[in-house]
């Protein structure tokens, strides 16, 4: 790898945070968490490495001798501070990982090197997501780069929305997860059936949707049990199911940590994901996980789920932000016993078939190594030759 370089991460995310919690041997909060963190912190033995993280706490630290966190909060301030930031060092290279204009905008000017690594979906339903969409793809022209980087196959291909050619996106993933080898099963007895979310607590995530199907079928006489894992507003959402009616029902769990997700799931009867189509999702760790502990899955038909699973076969599918089909999909869960234990059986394979594309880090290795793509490293990784 080429040594002797600065290079700059811009992310979401607190890196500091992170890195001490590796070092203090403390959970992370989500899969590939500290792998990722090691590996940015692994290049900085041999190369300077600044990583910009739009986070609630402000800092400037130094991490190593050639590591530095520095925090900056999400406010009306922020592009002023980021350029005062961006003006105080030396960048030779740029991994970008959020579709950030005026970080594009200045990697574009002064000519940065930049390695555009996201894991957003773009979606082009009105007259302000596709004026956004001509913005951002306007940003990205005028940069410097190898490639656009999206996570997974649903989000890389939304980037053609953009008008980006399919031979210039190149899709990344985490490392992949081993699937639990038993399937799992339900029958006609006393036992509840329990439902899992995890996530971040907003509407945009659909947790509303969640709650308002509980409440339907309470009202019905079916009673679901429901545990929520995530960071957000715990209070606002407590106060929605005390309004609902649904308060012994609801069982808020803070955040867990990431090695304890697969058992948690395995502990539920189901796994929901209810992302709403605002939600900019690239496709969740929760779809992974689940999928790797056996637990049928309900999803919402956002953009970046659409085909990558198969409704009846390896999951069951209502239409975002619908509490009443939400409602229908979990009791048609709840009582077709046949049903439930196949999508559980097909899950395994349904894991294996979601993984496509470069491992986050052996992408940003190619980039690195080779940031002006002499060496062809995209040819046989780009969205066009992978699917055609």
């Amino acid at each position: 790898m080429t040594d002797n370089m600065d290079i700059l991460f811009i992310q979401h995310g607190d890196y500091g945070e992170a890195y001490k919690k590796m070092l203090t041997a403390q959970k992370e909060t989500y899969r590939d968490q500290f792998r990722s963190v090691k590996f940015v912190k692994d290049l900085a033995k041999t190369n300077n490495i600044r990583v910009i993280s739009f986070c609630p706490r402000p800092h400037e630290e130094r991490l190593e001798e050639k590591l530095w966190s520095i925090g900056i909060e999400k406010n009306n301030d922020l592009k002023k501070a980021l350029y005062s930031k961006l003006a105080s060092f030396k960048t030779n290279l740029l991994i970008c990982r959020t579709p950030h204009l005026p970080t594009l905008r200045w990697a574009a000017k002064n000519n940065i090197k930049t390695l555009p690594c996201f894991a957003d979906t773009f979606i082009a339903k009105s007259i302000r997501t596709r004026l956004n969409n001509y913005i951002l793809r306007r940003a990205l022209e005028k940069v410097e780069k190898p490639c656009v980087a999206n996570h997974s196959l649903n989000a890389s291909k939304s980037l053609t929305l953009l008008g980006i050619n399919p031979s210039h996106i190149v899709p990344w993933d985490w490392s992949p997860l081993q699937a639990i080898a038993e399937p799992k099963s339900i029958s006609n007895d006393d036992k509840p059936f329990s439902l899992m979310y995890i996530g971040v607590l907003s509407m945009a995530k659909g947790v509303d949707t969640i709650l308002e199907a509980i409440a339907a079928l309470k009202i019905k006489g079916t009673k679901i049990e429901l545990s929520i894992a995530g960071n957000g507003e715990f209070e606002f959402w407590k106060d929605y199911a005390k309004r609902l009616g649904i308060t012994s029902q609801v069982n808020f769990l803070g955040t867990i940590p990431s090695d304890s997700v697969l058992q948690v799931m395995r502990k539920n009867t189901a796994v929901i994901v209810p992302s709403k189509h605002e939600y900019p999702e690239g496709l969740p760790n929760t779809i992974y996980e689940a999928l790797a502990s056996r637990s049928p899955l309900i999803i919402s038909d956002h953009p970046a789920f659409k085909g990558r699973l198969k409704p009846y076969n390896d999951c069951l599918s209502f239409a975002a932000g619908n509490a009443d089909d939400l409602a229908e999909k979990i009791l048609e869960l709840k009582t077709n016993f046949t049903m439930y234990e196949q999508i559980s059986k097909n899950s395994a394979k349904a894991l294996k078939e979601l993984y496509i594309g470069e491992d986050w880090c052996d992408l940003i290795t190619l980039f690195i190594n080779d940031p002006e793509n002499k060496t062809k490293w995209t040819n046989e990784r780009n969205l066009r030759y992978l699917l055609f």
